[in-house]
Formats: C-alpha cells, structure tokens, sequence
C-alpha cells in the first residue's frame, strides 16, 4: 500500500467538468504514449523474428504468414499490451507514458493493483477504451470514453474495477508540450511505417 507521502504530489480530489477535460487528454496522451512503446518494441521483436524465419525457411514460403500480417498485429498488440499494461500497474501503479503525463492507478483504498485486479483493468481497457484496437471502431469508443468521462469524471473500466487515477500536478502548458511531442513521434512512426513499407 502507497503511503500518504507517495502519493502527496498527486490529487485525488473531484474535479469540476472542465477539469475533466483537461484530465481526459492527459489520459489520452498517456494511452498513446504507451501503445508506441508497445509498437515499436513489437515491430522490432518481429522485424527480427521474421528475418531469422526468411533466412530458415526461404523468403517463398514466407508469404502466407506475411499475407495475415496486419490480423496478427492486431492480436499481437492486443497481448503485447495487456501484458505491458498489467505489470506496469502490479509493479509501479504507473506506465512510461502514465508518468509522463503524471498519473497513477491505484486501489480506493490507494494501494497498487494486485496482478488479478491489474489484468482485468487492463482487458476492460482494451475491450471498452480501446475496442480491441480494430480500425474505425476504436476511434468511435475512444470518442464515447471520453465524453463519459467529461461528464462523469471516471471512465467505465475504472468504476468497475474499484480502481482510480490520482494526478500529479503538472502545468498545462507542459501537458500540451508533451501531448505534441507524442502526436510528432506518432506521425513520424507513421511516415516511417509508410515509407518503409
């Protein structure tokens, strides 16, 4: 369990609407923050795998595994990142991109998630934040979680885990310094991407 010191630099109070909106960016820059650690540390796991597999079995025979590429990455980052998310929360009630952009979860009671209670955080988030990361579709559910929690100040997966966010504070101008920086590197693992490929 966190004591009250560990927590000291972070709030925990009822914020006003406007607050929550500015919280629901900081949330979702730390979402992406995190899923390009997850892709990046993900394509250069599979960039090597996929090399030693052409180097053994011949770039031929390659082909039917290379044409399921973009199904498989979605599954793939799916367990990527419920195993990221799950021992990030376990071990440190934060993330890279959570710290970043100031935020812990926790217990009600404050304590850091056991690993049970971080795993079922962490599928409710890829199912109801995230729509398991299909195309189009999660685009409308990050828009839907983040009217619900303008309005209500806690997201769906949160109220049903028993879990909160406490958040450092942290100057606005610094959160939109870093929510710029994460929206450049994402746009230029996208160029890169398309590039490449």
């Amino acid at each position: 369990m966190h004591s009250a010191e560990s927590n000291a630099p972070y709030l925990q109070t009822a914020a006003r609407p406007a607050d929550n909106t500015f919280r629901a960016w900081r949330r979702w820059g730390a979402k992406i923050a995190d899923l390009l650690i997850i892709a990046n540390t993900l394509n250069i796991v599979l960039a090597i795998l996929v090399g030693a597999m052409i180097t053994y079995l011949g770039g031929s025979q390659m082909s039917p595994y290379l044409s399921q590429a973009t199904w498989l990455d979605v599954v793939l980052m799916g367990v990527a990142y419920l195993i990221y998310d799950s021992l990030c929360l376990r071990f440190f009630a934060t993330s890279p991109g959570r710290w970043l952009f100031g935020l812990r979860v926790h217990t009600l009671e404050g304590a850091k998630l056991r690993l049970g209670a971080a795993l079922k955080r962490s599928l409710l988030v890829l199912g109801l934040g995230m729509a398991g990361g299909i195309p189009v579709l999660v685009i409308l559910v990050y828009i839907c979680a983040f009217l619900r929690f303008r309005e209500a100040g806690a997201t769906e997966w949160d109220q049903l885990c028993g879990t909160q966010i406490s958040y450092r504070e942290q100057r606005r101008i610094t959160t939109v310094a870093l929510a710029g920086a994460v929206l450049l590197l994402n746009a230029g693992v996208a160029l890169s991407n398309y590039i490449a490929g």
